[in-house]
């Protein structure tokens, strides 16, 4: 039984292997009856892919199907100690064989197992060296802001022509301008699910295979990546050396739209077909309207236990109305037209630094270093601060759209606006609230409905 291995996708290398042992077969006599590869298949301990043919190797020991097994060298078989124990220890028990490097080993034989442990441990040690070596290779790129790892959606990479060696990574064209377009979808308020339809109707190529989905659509907008930010482990440890196809301010913006919980848990997409179902509540119980046939009209009616009922074509004429005519006023520019960017990445920078301290706290507790008592007192003061970091970011993430909107224009451009895309700008500056009428309901308009505009100032809405 000859067993070839490669931890790099190198076939080449398998080959040669196979046929070096083939030819030490055909000299010392030995019958070939199988030959097992595999390509890009590490040993050690730091391997992340099973070994599927060398599993098969030693089901077939167990089975006494093998007399003698080949391998390339030692390290062909294993890089890691316990696993040359287990091999050691089934030959021993399987009376097979172990050849490699030109020699035959006996595992019931003390010199044999001796030199082979040794011949063990050099490979294990070896492969702790690879592995430093690039772990420490991984580290000063990332600290340089180099790329490491596969190619991103959005760029390609241009090589030496004498050595091979990638001497930059660059925008590419085509797939440059499709994160784009992504980008500036999401931002003018169209839905993930509609951006993903779009993308599929096209026949646009989508980042590995298969096509375009929410997920793919969200991950590669929130890739720091295409920010031109260099990760490490998971975080942003500086600028990348390629362009950035985004701004960080917009990836910033794009955090919050994504992550927006009423945003996530109304699912705007190509189904949406009522302008404010899932965005105006009940002003008895706070609970989202839903679109309902009330006395043969489309209405809008409470969710929880019909508190209020009210005549959608109405209810959306009057806060569309409200919400024009405050576009429109002179102070609108300074209302809703904010450069924003800055406040959205420190308040989410904020937020993300107090769970942060907040979770080294949890670790500490869990330890036995901090008391239920002192954890319950560090939540008390970090949890509201985090809170309020957040909905600082929140409220300071308004559509780019609103800027189109602001001023004498506002009816025209709103009247050019997707309905996702109009549920956008008024989930980002309006809650309405639909209240009851009548005896007690003290309400100034007769279809009972406050606009309740949003504001960025530390008070809230």
């Amino acid at each position: 039984m000859i067993y070839a291995r490669a931890s790099a996708d190198k076939a080449k290398s398998v080959e040669d292997q196979a046929d070096e042992c083939v030819e030490f077969c055909e000299d010392e006599g030995f019958e070939v009856v199988e030959i097992l590869r595999e390509n890009d298949r590490s040993a050690s301990r730091y391997a992340t892919k099973d070994r599927p043919k060398f599993a098969r190797v030693l089901r077939l020991m167990r089975a006494g199907s093998i007399d003698i097994l080949v391998t390339w060298e030692n390290s062909r078989a294993q890089r890691e100690l316990k696993v040359y124990v287990n091999l050691r220890e089934m030959c021993e028990e399987f009376d097979v064989l172990w050849a490699y490097g030109g020699s035959v080993y006996d595992m019931r034989d003390p010199a044999d197992r001796k030199a082979t442990a040794q011949d063990a441990v050099n490979s294990e040690a070896e492969s702790d060296n690879i592995s430093g070596r690039v772990s420490r290779g991984v580290r000063k790129r990332a600290k340089s802001g180099l790329w490491h790892g596969p190619l991103q959606y959005g760029y390609r990479r241009e090589y030496d022509k004498d050595t091979g060696e990638v001497i930059r990574q660059v925008v590419d064209p085509a797939t440059g301008a499709i994160v784009r377009e992504i980008v500036d979808r999401l931002l003018a308020g169209h839905s993930v699910n509609s951006v993903v339809k779009e993308l599929n109707g096209r026949g646009v190529p989508c980042p590995r295979s298969g096509q375009w989905g929410s997920s793919k659509v969200r991950h590669l907008a929130l890739n720091p990546a295409v920010a031109g930010k260099r990760t490490h482990h998971g975080l942003v440890i500086g600028d990348g050396q390629w362009p950035a196809l985004i701004t960080a301010g917009e990836q910033a913006a794009l955090a919050q739209l994504l992550g927006d919980p009423s945003r996530r848990s109304n699912k705007d997409g190509t189904r949406v077909k009522h302008l404010l179902s899932g965005i105006a509540v009940c002003d008895v119980c706070d609970s989202p309207v839903g679109r309902i046939t009330a006395a043969g009209f489309e209405s809008y009616a409470c969710r929880q236990s019909r508190h209020v009922v009210r005549h959608k074509a109405r209810v959306d004429a009057f806060v569309v109305e409200a919400l024009l005519a405050s576009l429109e006023t002179p102070d609108a520019v300074d209302v809703f037209k904010v450069e924003q960017s800055d406040v959205t990445a420190k308040a989410i920078d904020e937020a993300r630094t107090l769970r942060l301290r907040l979770n080294d706290f949890y670790k500490q507790a869990a330890r036995g270093g901090l008391s239920p008592a002192g954890l319950a007192e560090i939540e008390a003061e970090l949890l509201p601060s985090i809170a309020a970091a957040e909905r600082k970011a929140q409220r300071a993430s308004l559509p780019p759209v609103i800027a189109d909107l602001v001023g004498a224009q506002a009816r025209s451009v709103w009247a050019d606006l997707e309905l996702t895309q109009r549920r956008s700008v008024i989930r980002a500056v309006m809650r309405p609230r639909i209240a009851r009428v009548g005896k007690g309901g003290h309400m100034r308009n007769a279809i009972g409905v406050k606009p309740n505009f949003l504001t960025l100032s530390e008070g809230g809405a």
